[in-house]
């Protein structure tokens, strides 16, 4: 059950995903619930197989979303890419610092790494700093 709970998950990211790209009067409620439902999913999977990263990004992912259909905002949480640049240099330092200490955590930092780099994007996503292909309806 879990599988096919984390495969409904990763297929609604994608059709998500479509659906922000391709369609020019995406509404912003639509996109945001489908990102809840495909991140709750796959929260719920993840932790049943305990891949801690997984749970960590599409919680961060769903919590956002959350926050977006309710309407807050997340100005304040906004920065530009030269700290989001900043914040990923660090978080990349003290993975090869952990790697250095214990070879046998490769994967495990680089897991960690791509996981914060991917939650940084979807935030400046968020607080206007990334633009979807298609402006025509705000953030």
């Amino acid at each position: 059950m879990m599988v096919i709970l984390g495969w409904v998950g990763t297929i609604l990211y994608i059709v998500n995903h479509a659906y922000l790209s391709l369609y020019s009067q995406w509404r912003r409620d639509v996109y945001y619930l489908g990102n809840l439902l495909a991140a709750s999913a796959l929260v719920v999977s993840s932790s049943a197989i305990q891949s801690w990263q997984a749970v960590a990004i599409n919680g961060f992912w769903a919590i956002i979303s959350l926050l977006m259909l309710a309407s807050v905002s997340l100005r304040a949480l906004a920065f530009g890419s030269r700290r989001a640049q900043v914040l990923m240099s660090g978080v990349v330092a003290i993975a090869v610092v952990a790697v250095i200490k214990s070879p046998d955590q490769l994967w495990n930092a680089l897991n960690w790494i791509a996981a914060v780099i991917f939650a940084l994007a979807y935030l400046m996503f968020c607080t206007d700093k990334m633009r979807p292909r298609h402006t025509s309806s705000p953030i």
